[in-house]
């Protein structure tokens, strides 16, 4: 496989990486947790219910991530890193497009519950797979091309995450992060 294609791979995992909406969810969990799960009517008891709910939740994030990283390590090398990659990313598919389903029926139970599952499932695939799938393929001047890319793209992403919401509400979030998945798992199926 020619280099240059190598580092196209090696860049667009990462962008796929990133554009799943994962630095987003982690950066805003708590933001999220409390959207998805107050009304305007909710009164103060509930609310201070939802806020610690919502920290409860935030620390089942990291708790989920560094679980999937386990699991990877242990399946990626068995199983190889495509169909990792390509597993991980279906899922991600999934929760992604269901959890954007449930909040537009106001089926806020399940989604915490999915958002994890959406977590475990990056935490398996692309979370640490394309960190270490990447130097297998380029040098360290490639890695830091890739690299370069993985953390534009979270900077982009952390910065329009708000105003997005605010236009389009959380619903749209998540049906453009499924929808640029979906891309992400057709690019990994083609070319990886």
């Amino acid at each position: 496989v020619p280099y240059r294609k190598r580092i196209g791979i090696a860049i667009m995992l990462n962008i796929i990486q990133q554009v799943c909406g994962i630095n987003v969810i982690i950066f805003y969990s708590n933001t999220i947790f409390k959207a998805n799960s107050e009304s305007s009517n909710s009164s103060a008891d509930e609310k201070s219910k939802i806020n610690l709910y919502s920290k409860i939740f935030t620390i089942g994030v990291a708790l989920v991530l560094g679980l999937g990283a386990y699991v990877s390590g242990i399946f990626s090398d068995k199983a190889g890193r495509r169909k990792v990659l390509l597993l991980g990313e279906l899922f991600i598919v999934i929760f992604l497009g269901t959890i954007a389903i449930l909040i537009h029926y106001e089926i806020t139970i399940a989604s915490p519950f999915l958002i994890l599952a959406f977590l475990f499932a990056f935490g398996v695939s692309l979370g640490p797979v394309v960190w270490f799938y990447v130097p297998e393929i380029v040098n360290s001047k490639g890695c830091s091309i890739a690299i370069f890319a993985n953390w534009f793209c979270v900077f982009v992403l952390g910065l329009v995450f708000i105003p997005m919401n605010d236009a389009i509400s959380l619903k749209g979030v998540f049906m453009i992060f499924c929808v640029l998945s979906i891309g992400g798992l057709l690019y990994t199926f083609v070319f990886v």
